[in-house]
């Protein structure tokens, strides 16, 4: 057994929220961050193409079980994770690799305010992701900035 507990945070969040500087220093030097955002980046400046979500997706997902079977001691899934089916295989995949699994809860923003982000996420967008996690938080009993994910 380790003497240190390997941990696994699954950040959930719409953008413009945070996410990604708490997800940096919960890594800190003994973890990983993974986002599949952060495949986008091209020469240091962030390129969305829709077509290339699905892929980026799964190697997001890959590249994050990779670190788990490194045995990396903390890995961090900094995506939105708005929806069961988008974490869900990010929490199993750390469970059956005997991670402590912690989700994290962003606060819910305006629209507006979100798709001013890093990213320029259009403001329907931002909505769908917001309505979306507002509905997940009260389904799971969620208070935002817990830090919990307390299962019903």
């Amino acid at each position: 057994m380790d003497v240190l507990q390997r941990i696994a945070y699954i950040m959930h969040g719409m953008p413009g929220t945070g996410k990604s500087p708490l997800a940096k220093e919960l890594a800190g030097a003994r973890g990983n961050v993974f986002s599949t955002s952060d495949l986008f980046v091209v020469d240091d400046v962030y390129h969305f193409d829709a077509r290339k979500l699905g892929d980026f997706h799964e190697q997001n997902f890959l590249n994050f079980c990779a670190a788990l079977d490194r045995r990396v001691q903390v890995v961090v899934c900094d995506n939105t994770n708005s929806m069961p089916f988008e974490w869900s295989r990010y929490e199993t995949a750390a469970r059956v690799r005997r991670y402590k699994v912690v989700h994290i809860w962003m606060p819910i923003i305006d629209p507006e305010k979100a798709s001013k982000g890093t990213h320029n996420v259009p403001i329907e967008s931002c909505k769908r992701i917001g309505d979306r996690l507002q509905f997940h938080m009260k389904n799971h009993n969620v208070q935002p900035n817990s830090h919990l994910f307390i299962k019903p």
